[in-house]
């Protein structure tokens, strides 16, 4: 199933974020998340569990010790986070 940004559930905020940008959907990978490469950043969607917030933790704790740019945002919904 491709990924339609107007059929999509994403919060208004990260539509207007990446509105009439170009990105390529990426489906390696055993996980269930939705995966979109941009040309300077990436856009996770995943259903929300907790062990997902444990990831943001993670991914929060390694800004700034990896070489690159790096801004990390994440939006909650009941049901995902992007």
């Amino acid at each position: 199933e491709k990924f339609s940004l107007h059929d999509s559930a994403l919060p208004e905020r990260i539509k207007r974020l990446i509105a009439g940008r170009s990105f390529e959907e990426d489906g390696v990978g055993m996980s269930e998340a939705r995966i979109l490469i941009l040309d300077d950043c990436v856009l996770k969607t995943v259903k929300y569990r907790r062990e997902n917030e444990d990831t943001v933790r993670v991914m929060q704790w390694l800004e700034g010790k990896l070489p690159g740019r790096e801004k990390l945002r994440w939006y909650t919904l009941p049901d995902e986070l992007f």
